[in-house]
């Protein structure tokens, strides 16, 4: 097995992960140059992760670069577990950092004094399981929140498959790699290289994301708020900035416009590009859209009707 390549590989990962926290951390820097509250520490916290994931990750990368550039099944799988598990660990480790710059944290029993309950949280986001440890959100930092959810972002799509778009090094091999990793039945490939079809399926990624923050931003939402929640929406996982989540806005326009981007993100992004291409009516007779489809209307209506039914529902204004 080629583990040296391996090993190279989780390196470059690191870097581009460590990458995505120095835009969180400088977005937290304008934070706190606008004085707000409560984000100092956050700050130094998202400073230091950014830190120590470029240190790490560009010793493994030149300590195990060069060699043989072969990645063969193997390698794949274990490059792809070994990229959940330490990309959880670097993501985790902003929220570890925060409660020990935070004193008034640390000496609290806030979940997040402790690693495992931070690794919890990293390894939901990024799974897109939604599943936290918090039980009231709003006391984190603006910065920690934005982090979060981009976890849950970075997942959506999935950090192996943003790792084959961006980095060259990976060869006839991110075609493996990216099988092993992408979930579902085996399509043929949007595009006729690996990496053109990764880099397509994130800007079709990136294109969802601009329209659904605009469209919440539009109907009320913050940017701040818009952005987190369109991460959220579009890794369907469900991250929020808010205790009670969508029902704090009590807006049917605004859960209208999440569901619908929900359905969408659930989608087979290569039906898209498809449509994107005029092959409309080649997407829209492929038969795991039809039964996704028919499955969501199905089981909707019947909870629909339960709820109804037992009066466990609440009206919102639009």
């Amino acid at each position: 097995m080629n583990i040296r390549f391996v090993i190279a590989q989780l390196g470059l990962l690191l870097l581009v992960l460590s990458g995505m926290i120095v835009l969180v951390a400088l977005w937290e820097a304008a934070e706190v140059w606008t004085g707000e509250a409560g984000e100092w520490a956050a700050f130094k916290a998202m400073t230091v992760t950014a830190g120590i994931g470029l240190s790490f990750g560009a010793l493994l990368w030149g300590f195990a670069r060069g060699g043989s550039t072969f990645l063969g099944r193997r390698e794949a799988l274990l490059l792809v577990a070994l990229s959940w598990l330490v990309g959880a660990v670097l993501s985790a480790l902003p929220f570890c950092v925060w409660t020990w710059m935070d004193a008034q944290i640390a000496d609290s029993h806030h979940p997040f004094t402790r690693c495992v309950d931070c690794y919890f949280e990293a390894i939901s986001g990024l799974t897109t399981t939604g599943a936290t440890v918090l039980s009231n959100i709003e006391t984190l930092p603006r910065g920690l929140l934005l982090w979060r959810a981009m976890t849950h972002w970075l997942g959506g799509l999935g950090i192996v498959v943003l790792f084959v778009a961006v980095l060259p090094s990976l060869g006839v091999g991110g075609k493996k790699l990216f099988h092993v990793e992408a979930p579902g039945p085996t399509a043929p490939g949007v595009r006729p290289r690996i990496r053109e079809t990764a880099r397509v399926l994130w800007l079709i990624y990136v294109g969802l994301t601009i329209a659904l923050t605009l469209l919440l931003r539009i109907f009320g939402m913050s940017w701040f708020d818009a952005i987190c929640h369109t991460f959220a929406t579009l890794a369907t996982g469900g991250f929020s900035t808010r205790n009670a989540s969508i029902g704090y806005y009590d807006s049917i326009m605004l859960q209208l416009i999440i569901i619908f981007f929900m359905v969408l993100a659930g989608t087979n992004f290569g039906l898209y590009y498809q449509i994107f291409r005029g092959r409309i009516r080649q997407a829209f007779t492929d038969p795991e859209l039809r039964l996704y489809l028919m499955l969501l209307l199905i089981s909707s209506v019947i909870i629909t009707i339960f709820l109804v039914d037992n009066q466990l529902y609440v009206t919102g204004r639009m």
